[in-house]
Order: structure tokens, then sequence, then C-alpha cells
């Protein structure tokens, strides 16, 4: 009974291993092959990748079947070919197309240029706190700041209560304003005055300043009238008094006289009395 249990474990093992009763080996008949896009070579040639196939103790060299193609990298838009990578941390990378490989390297633009401040605008170092235009400008690679005061249109003009004049008049409470670069005297208008504006001396009110004629305008309580100098060379007008007083050589002292003057010519007023 012991003896018929070792031969059937002996008999399971053989199985196990491929071999029979009688230690007869397993005959193996397959053949190695290439597989696809592969061709069985003796040799392997330079520069082709090459696999070794074994089955069955037979072992096979098989080279991968070159493919037809004849493109040709090329490097992609705003890179260009290179025999060389640059050195100075330009970028640059590698291309392949078919087994040939190419440097492409980004193409750095020359730039010269420099900037330059628009028209009305001048360049300064800092922009200011105040109310202006300043901007920056940039070209290749540097900047700078253009500055220029701010467009002005504003349209001066006094305000209620004075009238716009050329001069202050005397004893009269004038005020000037500014904006964008010009400005204006204002006079303030005095509702209890009656002066009345009379010519300077060697002058004569006219209503048109003639063209040959040098004219200055009188203002008084918000009255104006044109003065034109006289021309003391071809002037044969004569002053005289007017209406209530009488021309006299020399003003009494108890008396409040008054002068006329036309063509360089002068005469003392005196009141008529009463």
């Amino acid at each position: 009974m012991k003896k018929k249990m070792i031969a059937l474990v002996l008999a399971v093992l053989f199985v196990l291993i491929g071999c029979g009763p009688k230690d007869e080996v397993v005959q193996c008949k397959a053949a190695p092959t290439c597989g696809e896009n592969e061709t069985q070579v003796d040799e392997c040639p330079t520069d082709v990748t090459c696999t070794e196939n074994s089955i069955c103790g037979t072992t096979i060299l098989c080279m991968e079947t070159p493919v037809d193609c004849a493109a040709y990298p090329v490097c992609s838009e705003g890179t260009e070919a290179v025999d060389e990578c640059p050195q100075d941390g330009t970028p640059c990378r590698e291309v392949s197309e078919c087994g040939h490989t190419i440097n492409c390297a980004d193409i750095v633009v020359q730039c010269d240029a420099e900037p330059v401040c628009p028209d009305d605008l001048v360049e300064i170092d800092e922009c200011p706190q105040d109310d202006v235009i300043c901007v920056e400008v940039s070209e290749c690679g540097s900047m700078i700041k253009c500055w220029g005061p701010t467009p002005c249109d504003a349209e001066l003009a006094c305000p209620g209560g004075s009238t716009e004049v050329t001069e202050c008049a005397e004893h009269a409470t004038c005020t000037e304003y500014s904006a964008c670069g010009s400005t204006i005297i204002c006079q303030e208008d005095d509702v209890h005055c009656d002066a009345v504006p009379t010519c300077p001396l060697d002058s004569t009110e006219v209503t048109e300043c003639p063209q040959d004629a040098t004219c200055t305008t009188e203002t008084e309580c918000n009255r104006s009238i044109t003065c034109a100098q006289d021309d003391l060379d071809n002037c044969q007008a004569e002053p005289a008094c007017g209406l209530g007083t009488t021309e006299v050589l020399e003003c009494p002292v108890d008396l409040d006289c008054s002068s006329e003057t036309l063509c360089g010519k002068t005469v003392i007023c005196s009141p008529d009395s009463e």
C-alpha cells in the first residue's frame, strides 16, 4: 500500500514538470517570429533599433522596419533654427521629425527706439501731485514720464454787481480774477455813484475814435466815454466855460472854480454869482 502511494505522487510530479514517467522531455516545435513593422536580420545595422525574440530555445534578431518619412522639422512662429542653443538664457528647445532634430530659439527683436513725449508734454523725473497731465511712455523696454498742464477752457466773467474794466477807477473797489492764464479786473458797481467820466487834459471826448488818433476809454460809475488825444499842432478850437460859469484870469479865494482845456489851452471858470 505504501509503495502504491509513492508511485502515485511521483506520477503527479512528472505531469507538473512536463515529464513522463520515463523522464521524457516535452518536444517544442514553435519558432520565433518578428513582430509587426519588424524585419528579421542576421546583424543589426548601425543607428537602427533591434530586438531579440526567443522561443523554444531559438533566438532571432528583429530590426524595426523604417517608415517612409520625408518630413523635416521646422521651428514654430516666433522662433528660429540655430546651430546651438544660446547661452544667454534665451528660450530654446529641440524639435524632431522623421529622425531629424533641430534647435529652435526664441527670436529676440532688436529694438533701438527711445520713448518720446507727445506734443505739448515735457519729460520729467516724477509726476507732480497737482492738477496736471502726467503719463508714462514706454518703448523698447525704456520708460519716461511726460508732464503737461491740464487743458483749460474756462471763460472769465465778472460776478454780479461788478463790471469788467481795463483799469480800476480811483476810489473804486476792484477784484482781479484769473484762470487758464488770463486775468480780468472787475470793479464793483456803485449804485449811489453820480460821477461823470471826463477826458484827461489834452484829449477830447469823441463818439468814435478816429483812425489816425490815439484814444483812451474813461469809466466812472459804470459809464464810459472815448477820449481822443488832441493834435496840438493842428488844433484851432478854443476852450470855453460852461453854462453858469465865467472865464476868469484867477480864481477868487472864496470860490470853487473849474478849468476847461482844449487844444492845449486851459481857461479858469468861476461860478456866476446868484
